[in-house]
């Protein structure tokens, strides 16, 4: 027994018996307007042709729209549920990047860089910062400048290979330097922990990974080089296909690594400490 609380359900039944009763009746209504010849036949003849007009409507949303507003719905629904299994959360241009929460609440980043001077400029203070607030493990990756790793990255970037291997150098130097200075402030945890890698092999893009979301940053095409960079946030989610790219990856890109950091400073207690640096 139907309950009066369940409110009106249009099915294909009752959708079929409101397009017959609107025929009907529009039918009745011409019929009835041959019949009279003073202003009420005008009356008539536009309330028939309103019915008329609604049964037609009713067939169109029955026979077209809906079967493809419910394939459309599926579609979005097998979209989603892909996305959710890639773990995929936006694509925003770099400068739109939430990259507070991406440092909060994080005990460990690892980020391969492309462009070593911008990353210094935007995420030295924030790095510097989440080591202050809370033990955090650090670990930067860059083309090594000692080898040719650097020269396709620069070439990418349209900079000069000196230029560049220079900037990597010195993105290096004064991200020590900072830490350095940090750590004799007692403004770092004293179990943060920072590791320089030089890689040797192209960096090409951007990998930043923390334990509140990944990001890849594709830099502009050659010819776009001033366009924004595009930035793919994804989810903490693991055993998804792109986190297990991303972790194979950042492993090859790892295992790339020169065999003496760049710079180490561990936390206090470890069997490791403040490294010497290998040449510059």
């Amino acid at each position: 027994m139907a309950n009066h609380g369940d409110g009106f359900e249009l099915t294909r039944a009752r959708v079929w018996g409101i397009v017959l009763g609107a025929v009907v009746l529009a039918l009745g209504g011409y019929y009835w307007a041959s019949q009279i010849e003073d202003t009420g036949q005008s009356v008539v003849l536009g309330l028939a042709s309103a019915l008329v007009s609604v049964a037609v409507a009713t067939l169109i949303a029955e026979a077209l729209l809906r079967p493809a507003f419910t394939h459309d719905l599926l579609r979005v629904a097998g979209l989603r549920a892909r996305l959710q299994d890639v773990g995929l959360v936006d694509l925003v241009p770099e400068s739109d990047v939430p990259w507070p929460d991406f440092y909060s609440k994080s005990s460990r980043y690892k980020i391969a860089i492309v462009n070593p001077t911008y990353a210094m400029q935007r995420h030295a203070e924030r790095l510097l910062d989440a080591a202050g607030h809370r033990t955090a493990e650090v670990t930067i990756l860059l083309p090594s400048p000692t080898n040719g790793a650097a020269a396709g990255v620069a070439a990418s970037l349209g900079i000069e290979r000196q230029a560049y291997e220079q900037a990597v150098r010195d993105a290096a130097t004064d991200l020590e330097s900072m830490w350095r200075a940090r750590r004799e402030q007692k403004a770092l945890r004293k179990k943060s922990s920072l590791t320089i890698v030089y890689v040797n092999a192209p960096i090409r893009t951007s990998i930043f990974v923390s334990d509140q979301m990944s990001i890849l940053i594709a830099p502009p095409l050659l010819a776009e080089r001033t366009s924004p960079e595009l930035a793919v946030l994804l989810a903490p989610t693991r055993n998804t296909d792109v986190s297990e790219w991303l972790e194979k990856r950042l492993g090859a890109l790892e295992s790339a690594g020169e065999r003496v950091p760049v710079f180490t400073d561990a936390p206090e207690g470890s069997e490791v400490t403040i490294s010497e640096r290998t040449p510059r």
